[in-house]
């Protein structure tokens, strides 16, 4: 077995996606995880197999290696999902066409059985007089049989194998033969030299001219999963009540440098010194995830804010706050020390849309003490922002969009502004892209990110998806931004991915909505307000009242000094029937304002 990362391949719809582990390892679970956030299916019914149609099934063991099971460096594995079938459920994305495909006929150079597959006999048998000598397994490719069988090109003369083409085992891979990903997040890019010693007119390529992968994927841990392998690196070296450089919690950066420095030289910009200085910023995909999962609670919210949005004009963004509340995962996810946010409701604050997909500028919000505050009642608290746009995607941005520069720096700011002592945050951003299917996507910026926006480092580049280095101004030292191993210029512009944390947007299983009603509007009126209770007015109030953005627009009715909206608020978010003298308190209130 080959040192280093351990390489599975799953067969889907969209081509073969690649499992990348740091061993062999690793656990079972872990597999199921990442096959998971590749195709959607989830764990519970997911059947995995080293064989089309569901044949040689691996037996489910969580915690069992997954070379106990088994599995080898490079084998291709198969998922069948068992949800039910009906519109609820999760279409899986994995493809098991390959079982209704006829079996081709065997060659006599076929070492596998009737119910496998290899080059010699698909998709096009060559004949006899042919064969292609290649010194792997018949389920392993090569540019040897990919590049002649494939494309007609074999040679009846060629019984000499090369001797530039592949000569290792099975089990391992090299820059020839390595399996192509459409991945969305292996971005592959044709680079080195343009000229080499290669004959590219046999299909050959070499380690200068072959493709190279920019970036691959990382499986992102949940934090706490996270420092717990951190502190098993120190277990026997100190007492577990300390804590050392190799155990310690990550924390921020800084990169403003020090203002007053004792080193014996004079204050910037007539001096400077290795103490002093900013360190560089070298942009980095952070391994782990503050918040590992999002679900709507309440899928009403979600569908009003995309409906007003597509009534409103599609072509400007619109964004919310997401309230709900953080919980950690149960046992039976086995996504052991994850945290979800549940969302239950959104609010609307006063907001902007720019020109040149620019985003959404919020505005100044007059209720937003009062939000917070209602929402701290019903025992909520902000976990999120979501933002409805259009579909974004360019060959220069390696495919999909996933934020945008503006989103990324909007989304540090609320992540630095809602975080715990250590600096961290669970503060969430979810995409609505308009679609025939509508699929939320999640994610967070990284830390580092976060430490970047608030010491000013990042700027706004001319192209609305990419984000800049900062141009200092007179006197003024910025720390200089290593993008890719290579130092950015003052103003550069760079793609922002390293930046981006992916989330699993999920399906709770019962949802446990906490409101009755959402259909109040985001920013309401007395107007409004009375229509709303005239439809309900055959309710009791801790039902009718049963409304995130009503509740919040009860304290501009009765009043910020009186303490009765936040007694029938509470009552309201506690469920329970207002009592009879809070009932006639609250009536005569209504009856002041003429709303009832």
């Amino acid at each position: 077995m080959p040192s280093g990362p351990f390489v599975l391949r799953l067969q889907t719809a969209a081509g073969m996606k690649r499992l990348l582990f740091p061993s062999s390892s690793e656990s079972f679970a872990s597999l199921q995880l990442q096959v998971q956030d590749l195709t959607g299916v989830k764990i519970a019914d997911q059947q995995i197999s080293t064989a089309p149609a569901g044949a040689n099934a691996v037996k489910p063991a969580p915690n069992a290696s997954i070379v106990s099971l088994g599995l080898k460096h490079g084998d291709i594995l198969y998922l069948k999902s068992n949800a039910p079938a009906g519109p609820s459920s999760a279409t899986p994305a994995a493809s098991v066409a390959a079982a209704a495909t006829p079996q081709p006929a065997l060659t006599k150079y076929c070492q596998h059985g009737p119910s496998g597959r290899c080059l010699h006999c698909n998709p096009a048998p060559i004949g006899d007089k042919t064969r292609i000598p290649c010194n792997h397994g018949p389920n392993a490719t090569c540019p040897n049989c990919s590049a002649f069988v494939q494309q007609g090109k074999a040679d009846p003369k060629n019984e000499q194998l090369a001797p530039w083409l592949c000569s290792h085992p099975t089990s391992a891979f090299c820059p020839k033969c390595i399996p192509k990903s459409d991945d969305d997040d292996t971005k592959v890019a044709a680079g080195g030299a343009t000229r080499c010693d290669c004959n590219k007119a046999k299909g050959q390529q070499c380690v200068v001219c072959v493709a190279k992968p920019v970036a691959l994927k990382v499986n992102f841990v949940p934090y706490a999963y996270f420092m717990e392998e951190k502190k098993a690196l120190c277990r026997f070296a100190h007492p577990p009540s300390q804590t050392c450089a190799s155990c310690a919690p990550p924390k921020l950066e800084v990169y403003t440098g020090k203002k007053n420095c004792d080193r014996g030289h004079k204050p910037w910009p007539y001096g400077v010194c290795l103490s002093c200085a900013p360190p560089n910023a070298h942009l980095r995909l952070q391994k782990y995830r503050h918040c590992d999962g999002v679900t709507f609670e309440d899928l009403r919210c979600l569908q009003g804010f995309y409906r007003r949005w597509l009534s409103k004009g599609a072509e400007n963004q619109r964004a919310a706050i997401l309230f709900g509340t953080y919980m950690d995962e149960p046992e039976a996810t086995q996504l052991r020390g994850a945290v979800r946010a549940q969302v239950q409701a959104m609010y609307e604050p006063p907001q902007e849309a720019l020109s040149g997909k620019k985003g959404v500028r919020f505005l100044k919000d007059p209720n937003e003490a009062s939000v917070v505050a209602v929402a701290g009642w019903l025992g909520l608290q902000p976990v999120g922002w979501i933002i409805a746009t259009l579909p974004r995607s360019g060959a220069k941005y390696g495919g999909d969009v996933l934020l945008s520069g503006p989103e990324i720096k909007q989304a540090a700011r609320f992540q630095d502004r809602y975080k715990d002592d250590q600096g961290h945050s669970r503060f969430v951003t979810v995409v609505v892209e308009q679609a025939e299917h509508v699929e939320p996507k999640s994610y967070q910026v990284s830390d580092q990110c976060v430490a970047l926006e608030r010491d000013g480092v990042l700027a706004l580049s001319a192209d609305p998806f990419m984000l800049a280095s900062r141009t200092p101004q007179a006197g003024e030292l910025v720390p200089t931004v290593v993008y890719k191993d290579r130092p950015l210029k003052p103003g550069q512009e760079f793609l922002p991915d390293e930046l981006v944390v992916k989330v699993i947007v999920m399906q709770p299983g019962k949802p446990m909505q906490k409101f009755k009603y959402s259909e109040f509007a985001a920013v309401g009126s007395e107007q409004e307000l009375r229509q709303y209770l005239q439809r309900h007015k055959n309710e009791e109030y801790h039902d009718k009242l049963s409304d995130f953005n009503v509740l919040c627009y009860l304290p501009t009715v009765l009043g910020a000094g009186n303490n009765l909206a936040q007694r029938v608020i509470s009552a309201v978010g506690a469920g329970v029937k207002l009592p009879a003298e809070l009932k006639v308190e609250l009536d005569r209130a209504f009856s002041a304002k003429k709303l009832i």
